[in-house]
């Protein structure tokens, strides 16, 4: 069961665009977290980016 307090870890892939695959690098995926940070819930994790 999962208690307040308890630890939940998150593994993933960032998803690479269509657009990158292809060489356009207009869009960019970037995290907003580093390896050991503390987030809360709802915090996003990352972002894409548009140049």
């Amino acid at each position: 069961a999962f208690n307040m307090g308890s630890t939940v870890v998150l593994i993933f892939q960032a998803p690479i665009s269509k657009l990158l695959q292809e060489g356009d690098s207009s869009q960019e995926f970037n995290f907003n977290v580093k390896c050991g940070d503390r987030i809360r819930v709802g915090e996003a994790l990352g972002r894409w980016h548009s140049s």
